[in-house]
């Protein structure tokens, strides 16, 4: 009798260990999972000042046409476009 209620405890222990193991697994995040969520926010990030920079663009070409903006616009102007063609690169790299 004492063997069994000595064997039932340790069955009910080692069930209640892996219980606790797999609850505990589920429950918080893996470090692959919190990494490509990062990836995915850092691109995301990313892509809405690419559309920003665009629309920024976009409107100096609007106002000024081609050869007629001031040398300050134009300097904005190239900022942007260079901003922009950087934020592409670093892009492209991330996603290989």
């Amino acid at each position: 009798m004492k063997k069994i209620i000595a064997t039932m405890t340790v069955i009910i222990t080692l069930s209640s260990f892996i219980a606790v193991w797999v609850y505990m697994d589920e429950r918080w995040a893996h470090a692959e999972d919190v990494e490509k969520l990062s990836q995915r926010l850092d691109n995301k990030i990313a892509q809405d000042r690419i559309d920003y920079l665009d629309q920024r663009i976009w409107k100096i070409e609007d106002r000024y046409p081609k050869g007629k903006m001031p040398i300050m616009v134009l300097d904005q102007y190239r900022g942007l476009k260079k901003e922009r063609a950087k934020l592409e690169q670093k892009m492209k790299k991330e996603t290989k």
